[in-house]
């Protein structure tokens, strides 16, 4: 039976892979970060059903662990490129406003940071849905499953 260290180590696996994946057209340091980004959202993806449904008992699984939410996480995760691409663009304004900058400025490192800051959330939108999805996976190989609704 999985368990909370089993979840995370899950959740960071999926959340990685699923940032890698859907940064596959992205330059290669974009892909590093947005893999970041994925590894902390599939950390919190792979805990969250647990913090929405603490485990008081072994039948605390309710709706935020059920077939219905994964169908609703699913849609969203269909629906996460959207969000990646508003990511990706606001980073690029970042870097090509700081490539217009004289170097040396704290200007220029702000918007570094800035730059940075949404490559990590294009990653981590794709990891928090994996992790949240492969936290219901490894419960529905349970004995006592998730429910439907």
């Amino acid at each position: 039976m999985a368990n909370g260290p089993t979840h995370t180590l899950v959740g960071v696996i999926a959340g990685t892979g699923a940032a890698v994946l859907t940064s596959k057209d992205q330059p290669t340091p974009c892909r590093f970060l947005e893999a970041a980004g994925g590894a902390l959202g599939g950390y919190l993806g792979g805990k969250l059903p647990d913090i929405l449904e603490p485990a008081t008992s072994s039948w605390h699984r309710s709706t935020a662990h059920s077939f219905s939410a994964a169908a609703m996480v699913g849609t969203g995760l269909a629906k996460v490129d959207i969000f990646q691409n508003y990511c990706r663009q606001r980073a690029d304004h970042f870097a090509t406003v700081r490539a217009a900058m004289p170097e040396g400025g704290i200007g220029g490192l702000l918007h570094l940071l800035a730059e940075a800051f949404w490559r990590l959330c294009a990653g981590f939108a794709a990891g928090l849905a994996a992790g949240y999805l492969s936290h219901l996976a490894l419960d529905a190989l349970t004995p006592r499953c998730i429910p439907i609704i």
